[in-house]
């Protein structure tokens, strides 16, 4: 029933952090399960550090990318967190962005989004999120490496230097 929809990977931590939904089996059968999880793998030890949920009944949990705070960025429904995986912490963000797509941070920790047809640097602020959009394209499947920030536009693949963006 629990199925991984998403990976994080924290390098310096030696961490994996993934999230499950809750999907019965092809739908022939009612789940067993009714809560999908976000868990923290210990790279070197090969074990579980941390499984926990986001909420009861939350059924569909996301892991977006690591947060400049050293939380990861999780989702459950409407509603973001900042997840301290090490202590169990939840920490509300607020809801989530109306067109929000996806979030990635580049190799010095700023947060770039998608976001409502738009690329931009996504802030944490306190208990919230701001966005400051800087690219009028509708971006998918981002990904930083060294200073350029790589995406896609329908067929083709796009990119941009970030270097003191």
């Amino acid at each position: 029933d629990q199925k991984v929809n998403a990976l994080v990977l924290d390098p310096a931590r030696r961490r994996v952090y993934v999230s499950t939904d809750i999907t019965a089996d092809a739908n022939s059968a009612p789940p067993t399960q009714t809560t999908g999880q976000l868990v923290s793998f210990d790279m070197d030890a090969l074990s579980v550090r941390r499984q926990q949920a986001i909420a009861p009944e939350a059924t569909h949990n996301r892991v977006h990318a690591l947060l400049p705070t050293g939380e990861v960025l999780a989702q459950a429904g409407r509603d973001l967190f900042g997840w301290d995986a090490e202590a169990g912490r939840l920490r509300s963000l607020g809801s989530v962005p109306e067109g929000f797509r996806e979030v990635v941070h580049d190799p010095v920790g700023r947060l770039w989004a998608s976001i409502g047809g738009k690329i931009g640097r996504l802030h944490v602020e306190g208990s919230g999120l701001r966005f400051d959009p800087m690219i009028e394209d509708e971006g998918r499947f981002l990904q930083v490496a060294g200073e350029t920030l790589y995406y896609t536009v329908g067929f083709e693949v796009c990119s941009v230097g970030v270097k003191g963006s």
